[in-house]
């Protein structure tokens, strides 16, 4: 959620267009409930980016090999580890690979809304959508709350969406204070 507030209050165009589908979704009139989450793409999207590019667990979740492995990098060489090793899916890095993730350091939900970026694999109509997706770890030690974060992610951020606005906090001077996006800790960082 603390990645979610920090894009949200840097990218203020993006919770108008959330608060816009919140809105024709519930009429504007009564809290979103679990069984609109199907009707809200953009609730989804703005979950998942925010999730990638402000990753909870940055430096990943080390686990230690069982058995020998091989590693084949993408330019073809390959590199043996050990049983023992200690590895590491470094979300930050895997988050800011250029081609499947294009110009990673910004902000941009359409990435998994619109069918011709890279992250695009199912329409988010498509529910749930968080499967498969690397911010909650890989294979047999994913995270066993996904479910739960999936779905309390989507109903506070869609609530948030519908209850509230968020605007920069003003100085003496009645200048916004832009936060900055690097400085603050979040997670299991």
């Amino acid at each position: 959620m603390t990645s979610f507030m920090l894009a949200m209050t840097l990218h203020q165009q993006e919770f108008a267009k959330l608060q816009q589908e919140v809105d024709a979704v519930t009429g504007g009139k009564r809290l979103p409930t679990f069984e609109d989450l199907p009707e809200l793409p953009r609730v989804r999207a703005v979950a998942k980016e925010a999730l990638r590019w402000r990753p909870v667990t940055a430096g990943g979740f080390p686990h230690m090999l069982i058995k020998d492995d091989v590693y084949t990098m993408p330019d073809g060489r390959s590199m043996f580890l050990e049983a023992g090793t200690c590895v590491h899916g470094v979300q930050w890095a895997i988050h800011r690979e250029e081609k499947l993730y294009p110009d990673p350091e910004s902000f941009r939900p359409e990435r998994w809304l619109e069918p011709s970026w890279p992250t695009f694999k199912e329409p988010l109509t498509k529910f749930p959508t968080l499967q498969n997706y690397s911010a909650f770890g890989f294979g047999r030690r994913i995270c066993p709350g996904l479910h739960i974060a999936e779905r309390s992610l989507y109903i506070l951020i869609s609530r948030i969406a519908w209850a509230c606005d968020i605007a920069y906090q003003k100085d003496a001077h009645g200048e916004d204070m832009i936060p900055p996006s690097y400085d603050y800790v979040a997670g299991f960082n």
